[in-house]
């Protein structure tokens, strides 16, 4: 573990300084036992900080960051309906899987076990899956445009799942269906 501080910011909006601790992506061992083994590691993770290159805002929490500023940003850019598809998408199936990750904490590994999570049901088809991995791209990028985040979108590399069924070929009601479902009404 490393243990450091951090400008974190509160559900308030406001930005405070406190400690944080991490735990270091090194595997049970004799290995790692000493302070100097796991040097290198620990500055890997300190180096942002260090370096000031870590934004205050990047520490908010990924739900909050959409609920609060990507949401009401997003429904003065797009129709109505989309800005509603957006957040029926994330609503009901983004929100409570990654309701604990910090925004600059989210790994383009998060975003392959969410989907990969998200598919395991097979209720949902390939294009439904799509459709979530570019509504979270779009998330990070718009993050990355209004100052939120630094770096990579973590979304980018990230592959939906194999096992994920093909969407179903779908076709047009002809004229004579039509009037028959007009009759019926």
């Amino acid at each position: 573990f490393v243990r450091y501080s951090d400008n974190i910011r509160q559900k308030d909006g406001s930005v405070r300084w406190q400690q944080v601790c991490r735990k270091l992506p090194v595997p049970y061992g004799d290995q790692f036992r000493s302070k100097k083994s796991v040097q290198k590691l620990a500055d890997d993770v300190l180096a942002p900080i260090n370096n000031g290159t870590i934004n205050p805002n990047s520490t908010m929490l990924l739900t909050d960051f959409v609920e609060t500023v990507w949401l009401p940003y997003i429904e003065g850019q797009v129709r109505p309906c989309t800005a509603r598809c957006y957040r029926q998408l994330w609503q009901r199936h983004l929100r409570d899987r990654v309701s604990n990750i910090a925004l600059r904490d989210f790994r383009t590994v998060h975003a392959y076990n969410l989907l990969n999570d998200i598919a395991r049901p097979q209720t949902l088809s390939k294009s439904t899956l799509q459709h979530l991995k570019n509504l979270l791209s779009g998330i990070f990028r718009d993050a990355k445009n209004l100052g939120f985040l630094d770096g990579d979108n973590p979304i980018t590399g990230t592959r939906l799942p194999r096992t994920v069924r093909e969407t179903e070929a779908t076709h047009a009601y002809g004229l004579d269906e039509v009037n028959k479902m007009l009759l019926a009404v």
